[in-house]
């Protein structure tokens, strides 16, 4: 297989969009961008947990982990009864979450951090 100018081979050229708008799409919930906060911490959390936190029901949390999982952003693990949450590549996604918050900080010098968005 050719390498393309952009040095990805590995990837139809037309495939790398594809999987990131994809995963650009899951992170534009903020309910899922949120969990993604709560997880980027590196330990396990239980469904319960989560839902708790977030302050949502279970089958709002459940539809967005499932939709994190179809992506593989997330990994679960059932003990017993419960189901424990983490994410797949952490530090990567991260990163990314990072750098989605400093560009919101640099696109728009009025935002101020802890304004609530209805």
């Amino acid at each position: 297989m050719a390498t393309p100018r952009s040095g990805i081979p590995w990837f139809d050229m037309e495939e790398v969009p594809y999987r990131a708008s994809r995963l650009f799409r899951a992170l534009s919930n903020p309910k899922a961008y949120a969990l993604c906060r709560l997880l980027e911490e590196g330990k396990e959390r239980e469904v319960g947990e989560l839902v708790e936190t977030l302050g949502r029901h279970q089958a709002t949390v459940s539809k967005i982990l499932r939709t994190l999982r179809d992506l593989n952003i997330v990994r679960y693990q059932k003990v017993g009864k419960s189901t424990f949450y983490t994410l797949k590549h952490g530090p990567t996604l991260k990163k990314l979450l990072r750098c989605a918050e400093e560009y919101i900080r640099i696109a728009d010098p009025d935002f101020q951090q802890g304004s609530a968005h209805g």
